[in-house]
């Protein structure tokens, strides 16, 4: 099955085991700084996950309907099969179809001057200024 970016199940609790194994391990040495710096990392994760399942959704197969793969535009896939359309990457599952953008969206530029325009064929974004579109703006970070 293909990885989906962002999205790496075991990796979160593996992380937060090892976290908690050094917490643990340095209990009696200033507790209330170890303290701190866990909850700050617990915390980061947790904006980690929803920044990068921000793009993704999921839907759900009905085990009686679907024997054969996934139904998703009037098309069948079968499981285990990974497609791409309209700008996002698909897998099939028993249980359902889960797809993410393969785009991101532009974010910290200066949006009275400028705006973000969305390309469907190249599956991207461009941001120009909204006084002369010939001209691009400054993007200084991208989500998704």
């Amino acid at each position: 099955m293909e990885a989906f970016p962002c999205f790496y199940p075991s990796f979160f609790p593996r992380a937060f085991s090892i976290f908690a194994i050094l917490f643990w391990r340095q209990r009696d040495q200033n507790c209330t700084v170890l303290k701190k710096c866990f909850l700050g990392i617990l915390f980061a994760f947790g904006i980690l996950v929803t920044l990068c399942d921000a793009f993704c959704f999921y839907q759900r197969n009905d085990p009686l309907k679907s024997t054969e793969g996934c139904s998703q535009d009037e098309k069948v896939h079968k499981f285990g099969a990974t497609w791409t359309a309209n700008c996002n990457r698909c897998h099939c599952s028993r249980n359902g179809i889960r797809c993410c953008s393969t785009y991101h969206s532009p974010a910290g530029y200066d949006r009275e001057k400028c705006e973000s325009i969305f390309n469907e064929d190249t599956c991207s974004y461009s941001v120009v200024e909204k006084a002369d579109p010939s001209k691009a703006c400054e993007v200084h970070g991208w989500v998704g």
